[in-house]
């Protein structure tokens, strides 16, 4: 009988043991969390719809892989993706007062991790209707639990408490809510013909433009920056010249207002007369809802006053 080489024997004998071996399992991609919220209800029909991973997400695996339907007809809209995200932004407002089902095919993976492998699908409502808060009393109250047992305030029924509102007592003038109007008491202020919300300087006279605009979607590590006609006086800017606020629950504001504004650093660079806040960590895309309030009480290089309290939403992706 022949014999095989000592060598070669050794050989077979540990290819043999490696073919045995059960190849190792990439670690599955995992959802973090989805927006809007499973069974949430009164969301806004301007929402986008957005599911955040535990990981990078593979692009070519997302493509067409997020859908949005109601009764049996799918939305119209865009797919994108940024690192843990992956954003669906329809094309038009949803309608009021439906219900949405959201399904994410299994087939997403993560940038060396393994696909989902199952369908994940949630739902949520629209709001019944562009609505005022009742206020049966007429005293400012609504029947909205602060959280603390208490009602919240909002004198000028503006959907933003009176605690956090620059402008308490000013009720919505031009038929934009002042929450999403950077001056409620003129729809154009600098009369260049442009709404307020949809113009660069947001009609204040005294900048260049804002970013993000009113309802602009922005990337997640985007700073929120103002740029001035005039030199500032660095020392008159205040560290709370520009707060933001996160939309925890959806486009709610009463409800989802969170009362802790985004920690960051607000900073002033003379050279290109600019005012930024920059988040200590890029923002978050699930849920994607942000309040930007800017109140600046600040002096020029001549010693004028440079003032104003505006504040609008915007949103990440």
């Amino acid at each position: 009988m022949a014999r095989l080489p000592l060598f070669s024997l050794v050989l077979a004998i540990t290819l043999l043991a490696a073919c045995s071996q059960p190849e190792a399992q990439l670690a599955k991609l995992n959802v973090q969390a989805v927006s809007p919220a499973d069974g949430a209800t009164d969301v806004a029909v301007n929402t986008v719809v957005s599911v955040e991973f535990d990981g990078k997400v593979n692009g070519e695996s997302a493509i067409g892989a997020l859908v949005v339907m109601a009764d049996g007809a799918a939305v119209s809209g865009t797919l994108s993706f940024d690192g843990d995200t992956v954003v669906f932004t329809p094309a038009a407002d949803l309608a009021y007062d439906t219900t949405y089902t959201a399904m994410l095919d299994g087939v997403v993976k993560g940038i060396s991790t393994a696909a989902l492998g199952e369908i994940v699908t949630w739902s949520f409502t629209t709001a019944a209707g562009p609505i005022k808060p009742a206020d049966d009393e007429d005293d400012g109250e609504y029947p909205e639990d602060d959280g603390t047992g208490g009602e919240l305030i909002d004198e000028d029924g503006d959907f933003l408490p009176d605690d956090i509102d620059p402008d308490p007592t000013n009720p919505d003038t031009d038929g934009l809510q002042d929450g999403d109007d950077p001056f409620p008491t003129d729809p154009d202020a600098d009369g260049d013909g442009i709404i307020d919300g949809e113009d660069e300087d947001l009609g204040l006279g005294v900048l260049v433009s804002v970013s993000p605009r009113p309802g602009q979607t922005v990337s997640k590590s985007s700073p929120i920056s103002l740029v001035f006609d005039v030199d500032l006086d660095p020392s008159t800017i205040g560290p709370d010249a520009i707060r933001v606020y996160r939309l925890q629950d959806g486009n709610k504001v009463l409800k989802g207002l969170t009362r802790t504004p985004v920690a960051g650093t607000v900073s002033y660079d003379a050279a290109t007369r600019t005012l930024t806040f920059t988040p200590d960590v890029p923002f978050k895309g699930a849920p994607p809802h942000y309040w930007v309030f800017i109140s600046l009480d600040a002096k020029d290089m001549d010693g004028n006053t440079v003032a104003f309290d505006v504040h609008w939403r915007f949103r990440v992706k």
